[in-house]
């Protein structure tokens, strides 16, 4: 019963705040970013790769658990 409720209401809870976070952006919010697009690729460039790169380091550096280390890998990527 319990899981049912977790399956249904999590993704509605995020489909809820991501609406409302949509819903506050303007026209003026899409212009600075059609201006600068350097710095959205810059953006993007970060949280794909170094991200990654830096869970990675933090893995290899502190000998966690396997477990441990999947989910810190997980999370970065």
């Amino acid at each position: 019963m319990l899981k049912t409720v977790v399956d249904v209401s999590v993704p509605a809870l995020v489909f809820s705040a991501m609406f409302v976070v949509g819903m506050e952006l303007t026209a003026d919010d899409f212009r600075r970013v059609a201006r600068r697009p350097a710095t959205v690729l810059a953006a993007t460039a970060g949280r794909f790769v170094l991200l990654p790169a830096i869970g990675w380091l933090l893995v290899r550096s502190l000998r966690l658990q396997p477990a441990i280390a999947q989910g810190v890998l997980l999370v970065a990527a």
